[in-house]
């Protein structure tokens, strides 16, 4: 029942998972940059440019492909990616900060904080998920058959992996 509902609303769920770790870590950003106090000077700061945050990150993360694929599988491709996506749209917050609100005071140092938080989460859940999926398989109930892979490299690795993946 579960598992049908998650699949279900799958993308909905990584949008929001998404999300939720852009503006997280650009609170965390703000947060420790101002040495875990949060200086009611910056709070208009950090509510005025949210919204343009959260919009360029969805944005750019949708077209490098960070909201499709399955966490299961995650790769360093997916790695790449992420440090790709992560790296672009905070350059272009940064540069849209700068030419939307001339007006603020704001660190720069903000966008370096943000950009670590989010690349480690954006990360972190991926992996944590891979880690949770390989390390707490379901067991298969009735008899385990023995099978020799006959073959070398890549080909050989991934029939292990399938099977590992699949025991059925």
């Amino acid at each position: 029942m579960l598992k049908k509902l998650v699949l279900k609303y799958r993308y909905l769920i990584i949008l929001s998972i998404n999300l939720l770790i852009i503006a997280l870590s650009y609170y965390l950003a703000f947060y420790t940059h101002f040495n875990f106090i949060f200086p009611a000077a910056f709070v208009s700061n950090f509510i005025k440019t949210i919204p343009l945050l959260v919009l360029i990150k969805m944005l750019i993360f949708y077209r490098f492909g960070l909201f499709s694929g399955l966490w299961r599988y995650v790769s360093f491709d997916d790695l790449y990616r992420i440090i790709k996506a992560t790296i672009f749209a905070t350059f272009a917050f940064f540069v849209s900060v700068r030419l939307v609100f001339t007006d603020l005071t704001f660190p720069g140092s903000i966008f370096f904080l943000d950009w670590v938080f989010c690349f480690f989460f954006v990360c972190g859940t991926r992996f944590i998920t891979r880690f949770l999926r390989e390390r707490f398989k379901p067991e298969i109930s009735g008899s385990k058959k023995r099978a020799l892979i006959i073959g070398a490299g890549e080909a050989g690795i991934m029939a292990l992996r399938e099977c590992q993946n699949n025991p059925q």
